[in-house]
């Protein structure tokens, strides 16, 4: 299985992971057709018919992990909490590295 979209570069305003981190929520999509944030040209050779986006990062996000169906319809509350667990702990990752260079200096 080969990335998505290996070298190309979408910027935030117009990516679902952009709308994630500029509301610092998660985005949910049951139907990639219907929600305006999704930009339909990126998406309509690959299989992602829905998807499941959080915010990673305290504060300001820096980045947005992502979940993709191959079938419209909405994640379930279980596959939701445990995307959002995920970047929670990526997030605390980031930040115990940031002050883990803050003290070493």
């Amino acid at each position: 299985m080969e990335p998505l979209w290996e070298g190309q570069y979408f910027p935030a305003a117009h990516c679902v992971s952009g709308w994630a981190m500029a509301h610092r929520q998660t985005a949910v999509i049951g139907d990639i057709l219907d929600d305006p944030r999704v930009p339909l040209d990126a998406y309509r050779t690959t299989f992602v018919r829905s998807m499941l986006m959080v915010p990673i990062g305290q504060g300001d996000p820096i980045a947005a992990i992502g979940a993709y169906w191959s079938e419209t319809g909405q994640p379930t509350d279980n596959e939701i909490a445990l995307l959002e667990a995920l970047a929670r702990a990526a997030s605390v990752a980031l930040e115990n590295e940031r002050l883990s260079r803050r003290m070493e200096r």
